[in-house]
């Protein structure tokens, strides 16, 4: 589907004529300029001088889709894989604390909702600002097709997340932000199909954490019911891609902690109020949502937040939360446990975080990072199999990121904040300045067919920002040269 029609309905982008004076030597910009003026008094607007808010131009300044192939330097660290124009009226809004980033009119004028987002998946990229949705090939840069999700519903999309080969959607009305809505979105070659699932779902309170998932099943939250008893929750499981309801219990739990298999569903109950009292871990079979068993976590032990299953019987306690470089987070305890039996069967010596977990020939690999590094270990014996995987981008593709060091190091100038360079980190990469755009945020990382890692990016061109107007919809400084644009990481 085509992006809708309209265009920028604010300033004009610079004109080719107006280029090529800024490149000319200075005596003859004077001379032409009023040569244009005595032809055509009407072609002297405010409009065609160069507006002092634009900057000199960078690699994503072309109004076209650009690749790495056109500087033959495609896989180097720090290198543009591809970037691409997004279409439509966008403005550099900036935050309490001054981080600039570009946005789309709607939600510039509409401060309910979130920032553009992506999510990765099998060489296409999802990015979607509110309730539209570009996919992208991971691979080339092009635009494969252009959504809005039930646009005639008033919302503000959530969050993203991939089940199988489906997303689905969470969003919130507008009119009555208790009021959840689920969408699940099939994607195809030329347009993706889409139904809302009219189901009473919680309303999200983390837009960062996946509901727990097993490839063909999303569990989903019931809105919260007074007539329930402490420690229960009532849920639905949901089927992609169709979105049936399997099933819908009340279950025991905190509603925070789960874990999901094919053949099983864990959740954690608390056993009393005091956090120092254990807990306790309910084996639930999926297929009908009744409890198969239960076992008590051994003393010592936390499962409430970190709790991680295996297909080959082992859970996993430890954290996978780290929002920061890995070498900035302490971690926390990692430890396994037999998944039926709850017994104790390895403590790693170390606070860790995890990044994955691996399937191989009938044994599971946990990456993780400690204070030694990068490593894997055996999920059932707790021994370590290697100790520096740097190399498996795919099992540590989660340790990729970004960060903005101009919020420790504040620049004197707006300007200087809006086009400081975001560092990306990861396994191998040490810290790499980004450095091509004003607003530059970070949204996710993917592997290319190769097994290279890719960082995501959305941001505007230097060239294309514009001063602040005082007829403008938006009190913010337009940008006429939106881009969504991928860096090589050299790993």
């Amino acid at each position: 589907m085509l992006e809708p029609a309209g265009g920028n309905r604010g300033m004009r982008r610079p004109s080719a004529g107006v280029a090529t004076m800024r490149r000319m030597p200075k005596g003859w910009i004077a001379p032409l300029v009023g040569f244009v003026c005595v032809v055509s008094l009407t072609a002297c607007t405010p409009e065609d001088e160069a507006d002092p808010a634009a900057l000199a131009p960078s690699v994503i300044s072309p109004n076209k889709l650009v690749t790495c192939e056109d500087a033959d330097n495609c896989g180097e660290a720090g290198a543009l894989r591809w970037s691409l124009p997004l279409t439509g009226n966008y403005y550099l809004y900036r935050d309490d604390d001054g981080q600039a980033t570009v946005l789309p009119e709607s939600e510039v004028l509409g401060n309910e909702y979130p920032t553009p987002r992506a999510v990765a998946h099998n060489g296409t990229l999802y990015y979607y600002e509110h309730e539209r949705f570009r996919a992208v090939d991971a691979e080339t840069g092009n635009l494969l097709w252009t959504e809005d999700i039930d646009p005639k519903r008033p919302k503000a999309v959530e969050a993203v997340q991939v089940v199988g080969d489906t997303l689905v959607v969470y969003a919130r009305d507008n009119r009555d932000g208790d009021e959840a809505l689920l969408y699940l979105v099939n994607p195809t070659k030329d347009s993706p199909r889409w139904q809302r699932i009219d189901i009473p779902i919680r309303v999200r309170v983390s837009l960062s954490d996946d509901d727990p998932a097993n490839g063909t099943h999303v569990l989903l939250e019931k809105e919260l019911d007074g007539g329930l008893k402490r420690g229960q929750y009532g849920y639905f499981l949901v089927k992609v891609p169709n979105g049936e309801v399997e099933w819908s219990a009340d279950l025991p739990g905190l509603g925070e902690a789960y874990a999901f298999t094919d053949d099983v569903l864990y959740v954690v109950e608390e056993e009393g109020e005091d956090e120092d009292e254990s807990e306790r871990v309910f084996l639930i079979d999926p297929a009908d949502g009744r409890e198969i068993s239960d076992f008590v976590v051994p003393d010592g032990l936390q499962a409430k937040y970190r709790l991680h299953a295996t297909e080959s019987g082992e859970l996993i306690l430890g954290s996978s939360d780290c929002p920061e470089p890995l070498d900035q987070c302490s971690g926390e305890p990692l430890s396994g446990l037999d998944a039926k039996t709850g017994e104790l069967l390895w403590e790693h010596p170390e606070k860790a975080v995890i990044l994955s977990l691996v399937e191989r020939d009938g044994t599971t690999l946990v990456y993780f990072h400690d204070q030694h590094g990068y490593q894997s270990l055996d999920a059932r014996t707790g021994a370590i199999v290697d100790d520096d995987v740097l190399g498996a981008t795919t099992a540590l593709i989660d340790a990729f990121g970004a960060s903005y060091p101009w919020r420790e190091h504040k620049p004197a100038s707006d300007a200087d904040r809006r086009t400081a360079p975001v560092e990306a980190y990861g396994p191998g990469v040490g810290k790499l300045a980004i450095d091509m755009g004003a607003g530059t945020r970070y949204l996710t990382s993917y592997l290319t067919e190769e097994g290279e890692v890719v960082g995501v990016y959305q941001g505007c061109a230097p060239d294309g920002m514009r001063s602040q107007r005082m007829n403008s919809p938006a009190v913010w400084q337009e940008c006429v040269s939106p881009r969504l644009f991928t860096v090589d990481y050299g790993v």
